[in-house]
């Protein structure tokens, strides 16, 4: 699995507009990703050893903006700029993972 990609709720009703909380998943593979948003995300947390989700409000009626994220580990560096989103409570592997917002647009 490779990539970043919005996943809805299955059993939610049809919506054709309007706000919705939608749950967004980056790997946890020392790279950016770009995720096209209205909102900023509001939490995050570990699936697993190799990926990260996170939630974030979409809305239907504003703009969408691409933004950068890319996860951390405790103890790595972090480039200039990075803007912290969130932490993940401890991972099944013991690692803690970090939330940073890297931009906006393409890395």
């Amino acid at each position: 699995m490779q990539g970043v990609w919005p996943l809805a709720d299955l059993g939610a009703e049809a919506v054709t507009a309007g706000r919705r909380m939608f749950r967004y998943v980056i790997g946890i593979d020392d790279q950016p990703h770009v995720v096209t948003l209205t909102h900023d995300p509001v939490a995050a947390a570990a699936i697993g050893v190799m990926w990260v989700e996170f939630w974030a409000e979409h809305d239907e009626d504003a703009g969408c903006t691409d933004r950068t994220f890319q996860v951390f580990g405790t103890g790595q560096p972090l480039p200039d700029g990075a803007r912290w989103i969130g932490t993940c409570a401890r991972a099944e592997d013991g690692f803690v993972w970090h939330l940073y917002e890297l931009g906006r647009g393409a890395p």
